[in-house]
């Protein structure tokens, strides 16, 4: 799953990331799941007018990853 956001955003993440650990969380309200990935400029690309980053599908944000 690919994520596309803003260059306002990444300018605000980037910052974030410098001094602390970020994970950008998604939910898809129709499978009620939520998807997690950890930021960082190796996991970013720039597209000809957002960046992206993609979530692997197994990134779930469950009870079992309480463990």
């Amino acid at each position: 799953m690919t994520f596309y956001f803003s260059e306002r955003h990444f300018i605000y993440w980037n910052a974030i990331s410098e001094n602390l650990p970020l994970f950008i969380v998604l939910h898809d309200p129709v499978q009620d799941i939520v998807y997690w990935q950890y930021y960082n400029i190796e996991n970013i690309v720039k597209t000809s007018k957002k960046w992206k980053i993609d979530f692997p599908l197994n990134n779930i944000l469950n009870t079992i990853c309480k463990k």
